[in-house]
């Protein structure tokens, strides 16, 4: 049994849908003030601080910016959001990461701004991954216990930190797909 925001599709792997989020634009604070936010001026400002592109929401950030037309001139690469998330509190970057990334430990919020993408922005779906039929209701159960944790964490902690952010944010009802064997 796995939570992830990739979980695999391969097999005979049944998977709880758990939640949907956007991904979104942090900044150094005040990085915009005054002015509309346009990733083109951040990405020619600044490094970007991006995940490696091997993992998925790398490339699906990647696809994004190319989909856009957005050329990122200078970038530092992490393989972990917080050592990312690093980079653009202290001003010398900024990113685009997932809104559940915002929580961890430590970060400071009086030190970023957080903004929504232009549409139509990058979507994960959260699934809580299990091999079909073996474990009877556990997987229902560990699902919405899932669900109440990530609902607790959009309406605590991430709406303190990015309001309209955790807003944004679907805690999903017990939706479950199978994946036939192939």
């Amino acid at each position: 049994m796995i939570v992830s925001a990739d979980p695999p599709h391969v097999g005979d792997i049944e998977i709880h849908e758990l939640a949907t989020d956007r991904l979104v634009l942090v900044v150094p604070r005040g990085f915009f003030e005054g002015q509309s936010v346009e990733l083109d001026a951040v990405a020619n400002s600044l490094p970007m601080a991006r995940l490696v592109s091997k993992r998925r929401i790398g490339r699906t950030i990647d696809r994004y910016l190319s989909r856009r037309a957005i050329v990122v001139p200078r970038a530092f690469e992490f393989d972990h959001d917080r050592l990312m998330l690093d980079a653009v509190h202290r001003g010398q970057a900024w990113t685009i990461t997932t809104p559940f990334a915002l929580l961890h430990k430590g970060l400071p919020r009086n030190l970023v701004d957080i903004h929504s993408l232009p549409q139509p922005a990058p979507e994960r779906t959260i699934g809580l991954a299990v091999k079909s039929g073996r474990l009877g209701t556990l997987p229902e159960k560990i699902a919405a216990n899932c669900r109440d944790t990530l609902a607790s964490a959009v309406k605590g902690p991430l709406s303190k930190i990015a309001p309209r952010t955790a807003a944004d944010i679907q805690i999903l009802a017990n939706v479950i797909s199978s994946v036939a064997a192939r």
